[in-house]
């Protein structure tokens, strides 16, 4: 075993934002680390600044500028005497020169090493390793023509396995994650374990992982990553998965891994870099229910009037926002990473499904019912996932119904007694509507039909509403802009009076 030098840290800089920052703040500060934020001067106010010991503002004219000034970063680093430099998930997180600099100005670097950087960057190196070692390799052909991987394949699944090496040559894995519910190459839904993988091949892809991060000598958290045929294909001598690579960043969903493990992977990745070795054992390491992750984006900049979400047992949110802040250009765009964990996967998709229909995003556009409808998606929750399902979805998605429950939420909160007609705009539909509202009884005609409603209540928070047997309480909120935010159980829309 190589003797390493053990350091001990006591200042930790986050060179990254949003939610990664906000969990490697909450691992520190259990072991007793004091945390030092870096922000964007647009952004400071967010969350992640909030929760730091101390915060330090970054120049730079956009927000992109800011969090990849390398120079700027170890300036703030230095004054403000931290001894380690954790590189979050920001546009420094992949840099080799990155993680040399903290190391020649004598940072604890919580991140890989400069030499796996660079190593892992260049695919072939690792996937010339995998060949070595008889692992079954995506061919080249396949992966630069995705008709002809098609043609070969069918559809596939991405998984990923993340796996830890440390100094002494100890390597684990922690089972296994699905990553095929994206969207432009970007991760919507992510679970643990996968629905699709049997044992046996969840066994195999773990022990390729912990062999390659072995054999490479690589230290710290990766993610190795494999495409496995999504239609049982039955031809004779297809391997049953392919290695595509692997990646130094711990990625989305590392949340729904550490919920099925119970293991804080973040406290490993510090103890590791301080020269530790790893306190896993992989025969101790097994799955409890399930895990699913959502990544909950903005679709603009724009000013987040109310951000708002009910505690809900199994349900974890990482918020990078909060109301009343202003979604910068430039940024991710990521509002949370909302995390549900039960017994099983069905439970574990219903949490996530109602807690996301149950916030209140008002602001910008944001992917939140996308994600609600790809949950309740027949397939999905049978498990037939596949890395086309997304796009598959969006091409059949049906155009959105008007609300007429909603609508007369904002109608009986924004009209007196009476009758009247008004043009409002709701998504990318201008609505005319005349209505008729006299103490419980309320008539809305919309496009000549007519549609009988009572009114149980009014109050400050909103309307009690029934239609056709079904009670609805909205709750209502009136921003700033004229428009008119309704919430119910299920759902949400914004009404805005359209000419």
């Amino acid at each position: 075993m190589p003797m390493v030098a053990i350091r001990n840290i006591r200042t930790m800089l986050i060179a990254g934002r949003g939610e990664l920052a906000r969990r490697v703040m909450r691992t520190a500060a259990q072991m007793g680390i004091r945390t030092v934020a870096v922000y964007h001067p647009t952004e400071a106010n967010a969350p992640h600044v909030r929760d730091a010991d101390l915060a330090m503002e970054l120049p730079g004219n956009t927000l992109l500028d800011a969090y990849r000034d390398a120079g700027a970063i170890l300036r703030a680093a230095w004054q403000a005497g931290a001894d380690a430099v954790h590189p979050g998930d920001g546009p420094l997180a992949g840099s080799a020169r990155f993680s040399a600099d903290c190391a020649a100005q004598g940072l604890v670097f919580l991140g890989p090493q400069p030499q796996d950087l660079d190593m892992l960057s260049t695919v072939d190196t690792v996937l010339n390793m995998a060949r070595v070692l008889g692992i079954p390799v995506l061919p080249a052909e396949w992966r630069a023509d995705p008709m002809r991987l098609a043609g070969e394949l069918g559809r596939v699944r991405r998984i990923e396995v993340p796996v830890f090496g440390d100094h002494h040559g100890t390597a684990v894995h922690l089972l296994d994650r699905e990553s095929s519910i994206q969207l432009r190459g970007h991760i919507l839904l992510a679970e643990a374990p996968s629905a699709g993988v049997s044992p046996t091949v969840r066994a195999a892809m773990g022990l390729v992982a912990t062999t390659l991060t072995t054999e490479l000598g690589y230290v710290g958290p990766a993610i190795a990553e494999f495409l496995v045929p999504a239609d049982n294909r039955d031809i004779a001598g297809q391997p049953e998965f392919f290695l595509l690579g692997m990646g130094s960043r711990l990625g989305p969903g590392h949340a729904a891994t550490e919920a099925v493990t119970g293991i804080d992977v973040f406290r490993s990745q510090l103890e590791v870099a301080m020269g530790g070795p790893l306190l896993l054992d992989q025969v101790a390491i097994v799955e409890w229910g399930h895990a699913v992750e959502a990544r909950l984006h903005a679709d603009q900049s724009g000013l987040l009037s109310r951000y708002e979400h009910d505690p809900r047992a199994g349900v974890h949110f990482e918020d990078c926002v909060r109301s009343g802040l202003v979604m910068p250009p430039g940024g991710t765009g990521l509002l949370s990473a909302i995390t549900a964990h039960a017994s099983s996967r069905s439970e574990a998709i219903a949490r996530l499904a109602r807690a996301l229909a149950r916030m209140r995003l008002h602001g910008p556009s944001t992917n939140r019912e996308l994600l609600v409808e790809l949950l309740d998606s027949v397939d999905f929750q049978a498990g037939l996932l596949h890395t086309d399902y997304t796009d598959d979805y969006l091409a059949s998605r049906p155009a959105p119904s008007i609300s007429l429950v909603h609508l007369a939420a904002a109608v009986v909160t924004g009209c007196p007694a009476g009758s009247g007609q008004l043009n409002l705009r709701t998504g990318d539909q201008v609505v005319r509507v005349e209505y008729l509202f006299e103490e419980t009884d309320l008539k809305l005609v919309v496009d000549g039909r007519c549609s009988e409603l009572i009114l149980r209540e009014l109050d400050a928070d909103g309307a009690l509403i029934s239609m056709d047997g079904l009670t609805r309480h909205c709750r209502v909120h009136r921003a700033g802009d004229g428009s008119t935010w309704v919430n119910d159980a299920d759902h949400q829309s914004r009404w805005v009076p359209a000419d």
